[in-house]
């Protein structure tokens, strides 16, 4: 049971053995522990630090949360052999929804990666693109998640105390990591922002659909300010982003009137999104130009398997020509949508962009 990454499968082994279950009794603490960094296995440092936040007080005390940003870095604590059940229940049920988005998040560029193949006419290798994620995409994309989460619950004040303070908190925790990394958390950033569009379009035709004395159209005028249609939704969605990803999860399970009361009973233009704080982590590209004289490009070398410490292929493809998305574009569209910092490089060869660009200075 130690070996298990899934608590779904773990309660169902249990369901079907009473022997297995006295097992668990007896083991409880030391055997979801284990669950809990089977379900992030080259990530737990991550993920122990964002449920670590999510537990301290709210609103966090402006010095517990500087104490954290100076520290985590530093921390070793998540090493301990034994967890408070506690900790353990609550890194299970996070990583729980880390997989959720892990999930949603690859199937999202997948499409937007096919769709640029056809719009493009890039030869893409459907085989490798469809293959399931390699340990250090998965890890990539589990790390961004979690450094995600993080950062919301640390610039998310929910009082009306200073809100400046919160904010420069943040600056100093995405100070930590380096630009491909905060890429990463600006891809997933994207992506939560590209879901919010299909919620909040499916909100409007259904409004459409109904006359003004529906509920819907009730709730839209009880929104503080402005009626919610008359307001600038990507103003919404921003802020919306730092709720955390349970939350959005409900968000994206949710249908008709559920889903249009949790998204206008949670819509405050005034609270500050993720998309400013990355922009001030923004340091920029890469002025090391070795970075990118290794063969990684021309063939010379075999890049078979990346490292999650490791500068990904695809931002070294894309910074190469300086061409990645700054940290706070607020478009749609471009690199992160089909999630380019995150692929190995077998991948990257895959979507055809390389080839591409191989015959286009050729010519």
């Amino acid at each position: 049971m130690r070996h298990l990454s899934s608590g779904p499968t773990l309660y169902s082994l249990l369901r079907a053995s009473p022997r297995f279950y006295q097992v668990f009794l007896s083991r409880k603490e030391y055997l979801l522990a284990e669950l809990a960094r089977n379900q992030f296995p080259h990530t737990f440092a991550n993920a122990w630090d964002a449920v670590k936040v999510s537990q301290f007080p709210r609103p966090i005390p402006p010095e517990i949360a500087s104490d954290f940003v100076s520290t985590f870095m530093d921390d070793d604590s998540y090493l301990q052999p034994t967890l408070p059940l506690s900790t353990s229940i609550a890194l299970c049920s996070f990583g729980a929804n880390v997989q959720w988005f892990v999930h949603g998040f690859w199937a999202d560029c997948l499409e937007n990666i096919k769709r640029l193949g056809q719009l493009a006419g890039l030869r893409q290798d459907l085989a490798v693109l469809e293959s399931p994620l390699s340990p250090i995409e998965f890890g990539r994309i589990q790390r961004a998640l979690c450094r995600f989460a993080t950062l919301a619950c640390l610039i998310t004040p929910h009082d009306d105390s200073d809100r400046g303070a919160y904010w420069r908190l943040g600056t100093r925790f995405l100070a930590a990591f380096n630009e491909d990394e905060l890429e990463e958390i600006g891809c997933v950033r994207d992506y939560l922002i590209r879901r919010l569009w299909r919620v909040f379009d499916a909100i409007k035709d259904d409004a459409i659909q109904a006359n003004e004395s529906s509920p819907v159209w009730r709730m839209a005028r009880a929104v503080p300010g402005r009626c919610w249609f008359s307001t600038s939704h990507p103003n919404y969605m921003d802020s919306m982003t730092i709720l955390g990803l349970p939350f959005l999860r409900e968000v994206f399970e949710s249908k008709g009137m559920k889903r249009a009361d949790l998204v206008m009973a949670n819509s405050d233009a005034r609270r500050r999104g993720i998309a400013r704080i990355l922009c001030s982590g923004n340091r920029g590209f890469a002025d090391d130009d070795d970075l990118f004289d290794d063969g990684r490009f021309d063939g010379t070398a075999d890049f078979t398997c990346d490292s999650l410490d490791d500068f990904s292929s695809g931002w070294l493809y894309a910074n190469r020509g300086r061409l990645a998305a700054q940290h706070n574009r607020r478009s749609r569209k471009g690199y992160r949508d089909w999630g380019y910092v995150m692929l190995d490089h077998k991948r990257l060869i895959a979507t055809g962009v390389l080839e591409k660009e191989s015959a286009a200075s050729t010519q």
